[in-house]
């Protein structure tokens, strides 16, 4: 391993906000937001800042390429600042290498292609999903978790954490399950932007039982009905 790239894997790994620059660079790499410990363990920090740096030929790509990660997260300037840490962290060893990129194909299609991390799947639309197949992924949720759990994931991430407070069960309670998922579906382009903000608000939702497997039902029921 290149020296200066050592050096930065060490200085990232003995950061203060060490979990939180893991989980990012898992997001970038894996294109799945992950909060479990030891799923991340799996995964180390090293691992993850090699594949990263493989596929960013230059500090300018790493750099736009993890700042549009952190970008869709829905604690984006949270997660903007870490960015800006790990490529702080990479400059020694970007300014040590030698690389070349046409200048002429520097185009946004060029760098998703030479970076060719996450955030390349699951683009499909969902707000194309067809009236029909709404339904269905009103009924499939039903059947697999409470229609409230779900009406307090979806207002958690469309408005604010629910406080539990009388003003979010009104509005809670002024819409229908069908409506919340209409509302998701035309708020968030892609399951790719969806996917961190529901796991980020599940985490923080801990009044709400089973916040996690909520957000995963609804996830992989919209990833059944965009393939």
């Amino acid at each position: 391993m290149h020296k200066s790239l050592s050096q930065a894997i060490q200085h990232l790994a003995a950061h203060p906000k060490r979990d939180r620059i893991h989980k990012l660079l898992y997001w970038v790499c894996k294109g799945q937001w992950e909060n479990a410990t030891a799923k991340l363990d799996r995964t180390p920090i090293d691992v993850l800042l090699q594949k990263l740096v493989q596929k960013a030929p230059t500090l300018e790509i790493l750099e736009r390429r993890i700042h549009k990660a952190a970008s869709v997260l829905n604690k984006s300037e949270t997660y903007t600042r870490i960015a800006s840490v790990i490529v702080h962290s990479c400059t020694d060893y970007y300014a040590s290498i030698t690389t070349h990129v046409d200048p002429d194909n520097d185009s946004e299609d060029l760098f998703e292609l030479l970076t060719g991390l996450a955030l390349e799947d699951e683009t499909t639309p969902i707000a194309a999903i067809t009236v029909p197949d709404r339904f269905e992924i009103r009924r499939l949720l039903m059947q697999q978790m409470p229609p409230l759990k779900i009406k307090i994931l979806l207002f958690s991430v469309l408005r604010h954490p629910f406080s539990f407070e009388t003003m979010d069960w009104i509005e809670l309670k002024a819409k229908t399950l069908d409506e919340w998922v209409e509302e998701l579906l035309q708020s968030f382009p892609s399951i790719q932007s969806l996917e961190p903000q529901l796991l980020e608000q599940a985490a923080t939702l801990t009044t709400l039982d089973q916040s996690t497997q909520v957000a995963d039902v609804i996830v992989q029921t919209l990833r059944l009905k965009t393939r």
